[in-house]
């Protein structure tokens, strides 16, 4: 099993262990306060993020993909890392869900750069 059938693997198994902790919280606290905008926002940036990535968008564009792809990626990883660190105050279910989000772009990004560097 290669490095990105384990990061595979491991997005999988992160993936269902935030889905059980996050409906283990929802149970025991309810659904909590309204998240702020930016979490949202991010959230969104985030998935748009990994839809472009999963449709290879990048790859139409090689010419500019990696001066596009890896700056992109990393400021939308921040982002969520601060938004995160945010809203785990407010709201702790929209907190986990976006840094586990952030997490999964972070381990992709890297990857792609990682292999684009070879």
């Amino acid at each position: 099993m290669g490095v990105t059938g384990l990061l595979l693997l491991f997005i999988i198994v992160l993936m269902l262990v935030v889905l059980s902790l996050s409906v283990y919280m929802f149970k025991t606290y309810g659904a909590g306060p309204k998240p702020y905008v930016f979490s949202i926002f991010v959230l969104g940036l985030l998935l748009l993020n990994a839809l472009l990535f999963i449709i290879m968008f990048f790859t139409v564009i090689p010419a500019i993909a990696d001066r596009l792809f890896f700056p992109y990626g990393s400021i939308v990883c921040i982002l969520g890392i601060i938004a995160a660190v945010i809203e785990f105050r407010n709201n702790k279910i929209v907190a986990l869900v976006t840094a586990t989000i952030t997490i999964i772009g972070l381990l992709i990004l890297l990857l792609g750069y990682a292999v684009s560097s070879m």
